[in-house]
């Protein structure tokens, strides 16, 4: 990618991509991956319902009291109220979810890495958007019809991912 013809820019915007791309497939997969294997089930567990229950509570939010736009650029449905409403019941639920786990954390500790793991839930799930917005697709694959395929599922599991490793590598 360096070292061809092309302008400067768009070898630095090549490598950009790819270098987004490992790191959003690999990385953040990997370490998915990896709390699975140290973890097991209570991590994954603790990684759908939180990043579930913010996608599906920020859809719900935004449709029942949603007005303001969140991003419109990047995905223009999603709006600020939904956000909110997506951000407080998921951590919640996931903070719910995480208190039955015999752990270490003080309260402050778990309810603050909960927001934060649904808030990166919520940039990975722009983030998704922004990827297929850029690539002009509407869907990153067929197998899921009407949900915007895989990655469309996982972004924000995969970006909240690192917050929940995190806290159970120090609390657990």
């Amino acid at each position: 990618m360096l070292f061809t013809r092309h302008s400067l820019e768009k070898r630095v915007s090549g490598l950009a991509s790819w270098t987004v791309g490992v790191l959003y497939c690999g990385v953040f997969t990997g370490v998915v991956s990896l709390g699975v294997n140290r973890f097991g089930d209570e991590y994954f567990i603790a990684l759908l319902l939180l990043s579930f229950a913010t996608d599906t509570f920020a859809y719900l939010g935004g449709r029942l009291v949603g007005k303001r736009p969140l991003a419109p650029l990047i995905s223009p449905k999603k709006t600020l109220e939904g956000s909110l409403v997506g951000l407080l019941c998921g951590a919640g639920i996931g903070a719910a979810y995480l208190m039955t786990l015999p752990h270490k954390s003080p309260f402050f500790v778990l309810i603050l890495a909960c927001f934060a793991a649904s808030l990166f839930s919520q940039v990975g799930d722009l983030f998704e958007s922004l990827i297929k917005r850029h690539s002009g697709v509407k869907d990153s694959g067929r197998i899921l019809p009407g949900h915007g395929g895989i990655l469309d599922r996982i972004d924000g599991l995969l970006f909240a991912g690192p917050v929940i490793y995190l806290w159970m590598d120090f609390y657990l």
